[in-house]
């Protein structure tokens, strides 16, 4: 039985990351502190860093 070879995967760019812009809508369905929860999860910050 034949077995295949590992196959060596792609180097990832771990580089700098890129710089994006967000944008805030001021909306009567979504609280502020909905907002700044969301905004913390999907950024880097955890809440001791906002303070």
């Amino acid at each position: 039985m034949a077995t295949a070879a590992p196959q060596a995967r792609p180097e990832t760019d771990t580089g700098t990351p890129v710089p994006w812009n967000v944008v805030l809508l001021n909306d009567e369905s979504h609280t502020y502190e909905y907002v700044i929860r969301m905004v913390q999860k999907l950024s880097e910050f955890g809440g001791d860093e906002t303070d």
